[in-house]
């Protein structure tokens, strides 16, 4: 079983310069840091607008329920600024990025528990994760030539993992018109379904994007864009295979992020930094190839 999973890793993904792989690591942690401080800065306007009771605390957050959100949601915005600013100032060193995880996980989790949000950062805390695999001490000037290859391998398998979110969003989009048209429901990929989902999205938050009245009026128009849209992101992984897709794709993750804003009013901003991170930034684009 390794030995056919280890053919599905393209042979250039080690090829990668380390100062290109070194460079991405710590804009990820230095991209991290500002989310630290910037909810820190929100504790004391818009975020506490957000603050509900909650009864069910997801496991990393078991703490916070005697401390409540009055404690845990700054304690964990500090916790992340911190392990971010080891893992920028030291993205070589394992236990700054096991750190940086960390704060990560409990961060997500106090929000995700006593705040009525999307768990939007749900990418960051899965290429976190991934990050502890780097080697140890990888990017200093004596290391190993093996692990500066290691290094070039988890960050793309962070990249492939990263695109294989849209694919299984695409793919759990296309499931669900199909079963909705199964059962003679209206599904978002015809203009009745495409006009209730507007209607439901204007109903839930008050108010849609600047092109959303348009699409409301005109639903013939999103329908076709919307089932372009779910084969592209079911296409999405195969890029990670494609060094010559990747900004490309980053583009295109991005312009799906912004359109979505501009019709529906959701902006996943969180999820267009990473996608330049990790796509735009990408160190494969011009790794060696044999």
């Amino acid at each position: 079983m390794t030995g056919r999973l280890a053919r599905l890793v393209p042979d250039w993904a080690a090829g990668a310069r380390a100062e290109d792989t070194a460079y991405l690591v710590r804009l990820f942690y230095g991209a991290l840091l500002a989310i630290g401080l910037g909810t820190i800065y929100e504790m004391g306007t818009s975020l506490r607008v957000f603050m509900t009771d909650s009864q069910i605390l997801l496991w990393p957050a078991w703490w916070a329920r005697r401390e409540g959100p009055g404690f845990a949601v700054p304690f964990v915005s500090v916790l992340l600024a911190v392990g971010a600013f080891a893992g920028a100032l030291w993205p070589g060193r394992r236990w700054a990025r096991v750190l940086a995880c960390v704060g990560l996980w409990e961060y997500v989790a106090v929000l995700a528990s006593y705040a009525n949000l999307f768990p939007v950062y749900n990418q960051w805390a899965a290429v976190a994760f991934v990050f502890i695999f780097l080697p140890d001490r990888w990017d200093e000037p004596g290391a190993a030539e093996r692990d500066r290859e290691a290094a070039s391998l988890v960050v793309w398998a962070a990249l492939a993992l990263f695109l294989l979110t849209y694919s299984m969003a695409g793919l759990s989009k296309f499931l669900m018109g199909v079963w909705q048209a199964s059962r003679g429901e209206l599904t978002v990929f015809g203009a009745a379904g495409a006009k209730r989902l507007f209607q439901v999205y204007q109903s839930e938050s008050g108010h849609l994007g600047p092109l959303g009245s348009v699409m409301m009026q005109e639903p013939a128009l999103y329908a076709p864009l919307h089932l372009a849209v779910t084969l592209v992101q079911l296409a999405a992984l195969a890029a990670a295979w494609r060094p010559s897709w990747h900004r490309a794709a980053g583009a295109g993750v991005i312009a799906f992020h912004a359109a979505t804003f501009l019709m529906l009013g959701i902006f996943f901003k969180q999820s267009a930094l990473l996608a330049a991170l990790l796509l735009l930034g990408s160190p494969f684009v011009n790794a060696k190839r044999d």
